[in-house]
């Protein structure tokens, strides 16, 4: 047998004994807040040391796009419950670095949902009162520390952005008004005004269901994504590239 042979011979049998690293349990990434409201696409680039019992460890930003979204806390965040069959060798698990990318992907602007009549049931005139009391109270300041969708915008951008929130329909008084008068019972609009937590909490669907005229007309939110980027500046990422999470390597 030649050298050759013999050395492509050895080679193939490193290569049979060892098996790649794989996705046991994908990242799942709760989008920032801000870059999901705007439809902001990202990718995060990451690097982490795969540990024998599947775990991520010391994981790195290598590349982001656009950066100051937040998508780098977010992308970080999500590793902490992901698991990776590690590198094999001669079936023996080894500890490795692997590389992948985090892709945080919206739908297109023709999907968002746009203003239409609502046609539910009618508040009582009671109801009515509380909550417009309720939406008149969280004033501006309010809103600024906790009702803006503003997670993952950096302190110094957050007061110009808010100003341009404040300008959205759906964070109105009488949107909020009207959102706190046909999703809450009068009962329930009594308790919390005097205080008491709510036991239900509103999902998307709830929110678009009980008020749809506020729903931003469709290109509002890509006019607010243009707005941004057109201030601040942001990689535009495609939404061609399929996969929120690509596979390790």
């Amino acid at each position: 047998m030649s050298v050759v042979t013999m050395i492509l011979a050895t080679s193939l049998q490193a290569l049979a004994s060892e098996t790649p690293a794989e996705w046991i349990r994908r990242p799942q990434p709760a989008p920032p807040e801000f870059a999901a409201l705007i439809q902001m696409n990202g990718d995060v680039g990451l690097a982490c040391v795969v540990g024998r019992d599947s775990r991520l460890y010391d994981c790195n930003i290598e590349s982001v796009a656009p950066a100051n979204l937040g998508f780098e806390e977010a992308a970080l965040a999500s590793t902490d419950q992901a698991l990776v069959s590690p590198r094999t060798d001669d079936g023996r698990p080894q500890a490795d670095i692997v590389h992948f990318t985090i892709r945080f992907r919206y739908p297109s602007d023709e999907s968002i949902p746009v203003s239409r009549p609502y046609e539910g049931p009618q508040p009582s005139a009671r109801a009515r009162q509380i909550a417009r009391v309720m939406a008149e109270a969280a004033d501006d300041a309010r809103l600024e520390e906790g009702a803006l969708p503003l997670g993952g915008v950096p302190v110094d951008r957050r007061e110009v952005i808010a100003d341009w929130l404040r300008g959205v329909p759906t964070l109105s008084v009488e949107a909020r008004a009207a959102f706190l008068s046909r999703f809450y019972t009068e009962r329930e609009l009594e308790d919390i005004f005097r205080g008491e937590e709510p036991d239900r909490t509103p999902t998307e669907d709830d929110i678009r269901r009980v008020m749809p005229e506020f729903m931003p007309e469709r290109g509002a939110l890509a006019a607010l994504r243009e707005r941004y980027c057109a201030t601040y500046g942001c990689d535009v990422v495609t939404s061609s590239t399929a996969g929120p999470v690509a596979p390790p390597r």
